[in-house]
């Protein structure tokens, strides 16, 4: 690229500690997130932190009562995974999708008219259905992947 054989070494000597700082700071935000992260015992729903997603109980005396019940015992929840559209139906994360492509059809249909968006009654209705069903998407996946995490944010 132009450079000498000793500026090139320096650029990527440099180039490399930089992005070891960066990935220092990566993890160090993530260690943060992951002290703070909070979800809810699935047998006596005391609050706890969760730094893995697959902990599912808040102590010792839990876990056994937990392993000693079965999982069965302590179900979750029931959350919705479809909706009905037309004749059919489709699930809430394909719902909340469809919905974010109608917000910005319809914001296009403004601007080619001419209108301002922010006059318009219907935008907020979409934009607030639309973020319904998009976190409703990520409950049934948190119910999934992280019982204690998904309890947690159905108390918030």
């Amino acid at each position: 690229n132009g450079h000498c054989h000793e500026c090139r070494t320096q650029h990527l000597e440099t180039r490399k500690v930089d992005q070891a700082e960066k990935r220092i700071e990566r993890r160090q935000q993530r260690s943060e997130e992951l002290r703070n992260r909070k979800g809810r015992c699935i047998v006596c729903s005391a609050e706890m932190t969760v730094a893995r997603v697959t902990k599912t109980t808040c102590s010792d005396r839990c876990r056994k009562q937990w392993i000693r019940k079965g999982a069965e015992a302590f179900s979750l929840p029931e959350t919705p995974t479809h909706v009905q559209l037309g004749d059919g139906q489709i699930t809430v994360k394909e719902a909340a999708s469809w919905l974010y492509d109608r917000l910005l059809s319809h914001q296009f249909s403004l601007i080619r008219a001419g209108k301002k968006s922010e006059t318009d009654e219907l935008l907020p209705k979409i934009r607030e259905e639309a973020e319904r069903f998009s976190r409703l998407a990520e409950l049934v996946k948190l119910r999934e992947e992280a019982p204690a995490i998904f309890l947690w944010e159905l108390s918030q």
